[in-house]
């Protein structure tokens, strides 16, 4: 089923769609999407970025496939 997937160009699409969630959510609408789902940017450890970031990798290489 997954003998003729082109594994580098999935992962090669999960790394860009990364790097334009990253721009989205950050520097572009990363303050006015704390405030609406109720988080304050400017407190430490107000968002565990750790796993919201690992599952938007693995989220985006899914759809790639």
């Amino acid at each position: 089923m997954f003998d003729q997937v082109n594994w580098i160009a999935v992962i090669g699409a999960a790394i860009v769609a990364f790097a334009i969630n990253a721009v989205w959510y950050g520097p572009l609408f990363g303050a006015r999407w704390a405030r609406l789902i109720g988080v304050d940017p400017n407190v430490p450890g107000g968002m565990p970025l750790g796993p919201i970031l690992a599952v938007n990798f693995v989220m985006n290489a899914v759809g790639a496939t």
